[in-house]
């Protein structure tokens, strides 16, 4: 390993330099060339010499004066000069072996000053947790970059020893961050699904047909509807049945069971022989599509077996850039997704009720191997019931990729509070005094997300949608947020209640800085100045007016909303790879709630308002490692930090309390047996003669009895 050295060239160039930067006159600039060929001269040095001769000052400084012989008025200038020299050649000392790239640099620099973080951070102002994320492999943002130069400033190092080893753009924008995530495993899956639709989405008229009908069956608010069909060329009316609890609520519901037969018809289209392996169906004609074919176990089974084996490819990047489908995973997995959609089928074909049971002129449409249309769906719905119990599902993915470790700690709310502070910092300190920017505005909004995720976590849906007035509103000094069972996806579950909760004070303030200063910025944000009504009622508006897509009508968009979280605490949390979305702060706030009040699943079920069973389902891992820490704790109560048995200290304790209170008691005995004597003596003077002695003999009784119950 080479070791550099400094010069003397170096020293006079970084003086020089120095002395630009700070609008030293050319004859003061010059003066110090001058000290220093003459410092050279005298000693018989070069430019090109090591500088380390000036190492030690006060004994350069008494042989340069001796040898010169300066008088006192002169030396005083020239021991300036030769100072500045030496305060050069220590800076440079400090930086000559300084590796590459910003992260190990100032590493080294911290090594180097043998200061503590806190200690950095206290005199500095920066905090430690930012200084300890760039120590590591995180590189610091735009709007952070003058916290990197007054580091430069307090190392006393020359100026761009750190910053000059950032690039121009640095990571901090939406689109960078975007561009340099490593995808989690759930998103190479999901970026090759993309990349590879098999789904088929056009189905032929009679298939379409039937889905047509039985959305109205579904969404009808009647229990039973008729239908005319052609059973064996006989036309027939045909009453169809429905279960008053299979409803479809919303939408979402609607596409989400289109998507499963998407999905599955996909599969079934698709050719049997392709060279790429997640590709392979049974090359069914999309003429030959139909519902019918849900009720076919053997189609199931293939079905299933492909989506398992599809988990296991996905892409890898080559040395030429492109990308190579290739083995990921060893075992395929059935994902909950299959689960859902074998419910689906369950549901299709049940015993009075299923929708494809109630059609027997779908007999057509399938190979029912000679057995009659009740029998085949009573064959189809055992296998199908004997599938799901059978087969292990698991989640395709999995939050531990990118929260594990906060999931782990003891705390996880404190990531979110370090998330929650920075971007206090971020945020204008007086809005109302200040011009607002667009960039500010959006600093504000990523501000107000993650305080409401953490103070009342729900569904990115339900603050997509959130209203004034209607969904949240300010009662006297505090804000609520309101809902009806019906706008929760889980009306059937969890949410058969109406919801009407507080939001807690320090995010209400928030929201109160926000409905003053940012919100009538935004588009569909203002009053109108004729009514006095709010433009649009919509509690959270766009930053920027892109078109129709964010007119004044239009709520939000739920992936606008998760885009900002995921910029955000990626940006504050970047130990996460990508950031994280509204889901994964219900986990924390529900994990660091049970690890708190361990067992509380009651009071984390009405938190995240959900059932008690998907709770209990969802964070059963909170178990032996948790359990373990508080019976440690439990333990630790016994021992001091040293170790020691503490049960002879609280023994002596116990004793010496129990002395002090004998000694009180005793003072009181003596009093109250002075007082019975004083009171014998009246009662013997004046038995006979004395009125009151009865009284003074009940006095006496008294205190008798006081004293025994103290001496207990």
């Amino acid at each position: 390993m080479n070791i550099k050295i400094v010069t003397h060239k170096n020293v006079r160039d970084y003086v020089i330099e120095k002395h630009k930067s700070i609008n030293k006159s050319k004859k003061s600039i010059e003066n110090i060339i001058s000290t220093h060929n003459v410092y050279l001269k005298t000693f018989d040095i070069s430019l090109s010499d090591d500088a380390s001769d000036l190492k030690n000052i006060d004994k350069t400084l008494k042989n340069f004066q001796k040898i010169k012989n300066y008088p006192e008025s002169t030396w005083a200038t020239k021991k300036t000069y030769v100072f500045y020299l030496y305060n050069a050649y220590l800076n440079l000392l400090k930086t000559k072996n300084l590796p590459n790239g910003f992260n190990q640099r100032l590493a080294y620099l911290i090594e180097l000053s043998g200061k503590q973080l806190k200690e950095i951070q206290n005199e500095t102002g920066i905090s430690d947790y930012l200084i300890g994320l760039w120590r590591k492999n995180i590189r610091p943002s735009q709007r952070n970059l003058h916290h990197v130069e007054r580091l430069e400033m307090y190392f006393e190092v020359e100026k761009g020893t750190l910053s000059n080893q950032l690039s121009s753009y640095l990571l901090g924008s939406k689109k960078e961050n975007y561009k340099n995530v490593k995808p989690s495993e759930h998103g190479k899956f999901t970026n090759l699904a993309t990349k590879e639709p098999y789904s088929l989405k056009n189905w032929n008229e009679e298939a379409e047909s039937v889905w047509n009908h039985m959305q109205e069956y579904f969404y009808s608010d009647k229990s039973k509807t008729e239908l005319e069909i052609v059973v064996d060329g006989i036309v027939q009316k045909k009453t169809i049945i429905r279960n008053p609890k299979a409803h479809w609520e919303s939408h979402r519901t609607r596409d989400l069971k289109r998507w499963f037969c998407n999905s599955f018809f996909g599969f079934l289209t698709l050719p049997v022989n392709n060279s790429n392996p997640r590709l392979c169906g049974l090359g069914i004609s999309k003429e030959k599509i139909s519902l019918a074919l849900l009720t076919d176990p053997e189609l199931i089974e293939k079905y299933m077996a492909f989506r398992r084996e599809r988990s296991r490819w996905g892409f890898e990047k080559q040395h030429d850039g492109k990308k190579k489908i290739v083995l990921l995973k060893k075992n395929g997995v059935y994902s909950r997704e299959l689960y859902k959609f074998l419910e689906f089928v369950i549901t299709l074909t049940k015993k009075r009720t299923g929708y494809l049971r109630q059609r027997p002129d779908l007999k057509c449409k399938i190979d029912t191997k000679g057995l009659s249309w009740d029998e085949w769906i009573e064959n189809s719905i055992s296998r199908v019931v004997e599938i799901k119990n059978t087969f292990k599902f698991v989640k395709h993915r999995t939050l531990d990729e990118k929260i594990g470790f906060i999931l782990a700690d003891p705390n996880p709310c404190r990531f979110l509070k370090i998330l929650v502070d920075n971007l206090e910092k971020e945020v204008l300190p007086h809005p109302a005094h200040n011009k607002v920017e667009f960039h500010d505005i959006g600093i504000f909004i990523d501000y107000l997300l993650c305080a409401l995720f953490w103070a009342n976590p729900l569904r990115v849906e339900m603050y997509s949608k959130m209203k004034l007035s209607e969904n949240i509103f300010k009662d006297e000094d505090t804000w609520y947020i309101s809902f009806k069972p019906k706008d929760f996806k889980n009306v059937k579950g969890a949410a058969n209640k109406h919801y009407r909760e507080p939001i807690p004070n320090w995010a209400g303030k928030i929201i109160d800085d926000y409905m003053q200063f940012y919100r009538p910025k935004l588009t569909g944000g203002g009053v109108d100045p004729n009514t006095g009504k709010y433009e649009c009622l919509y509690f959270l508006r766009p930053v920027k007016n892109r078109g129709e897509h964010y007119s004044q009508v239009r709520p939000f968009s739920t992936s606008a909303i998760r885009n900002r979280l995921y910029a955000a605490t990626l940006r504050f949390l970047p130990e996460t790879g990508s950031g994280f979305s509204s889901q994964s702060f219900r986990h924390i706030v529900a994990t660091d709630y049970l690890k708190a009040h361990p067992h509380s699943y009651m009071a984390v079920a009405g938190i995240l308002h959900d059932t008690l069973q998907t709770v209990l389902s969802t964070y059963g891992h909170l178990s032996r490692a948790d359990h373990m820490r508080l019976y440690n704790k439990h333990t630790e109560a016994y021992y001091d930090q040293k170790g020691v048995n503490k049960s002879d200290d609280l023994k002596q304790e116990k004793l010496e309390k129990t002395q002090k209170r004998e000694n009180e008691l005793l003072k009181e005995v003596e009093v109250y047996k002075q007082k019975i004597l004083e009171l014998e003596s009246l009662i013997k003077k004046d038995r006979n003669n004395s009125p009151n002695a009865n009284e003074q003999m009940d006095k006496m009784m008294t205190l008798l009895k006081k004293m025994n119950a103290k001496i207990k």
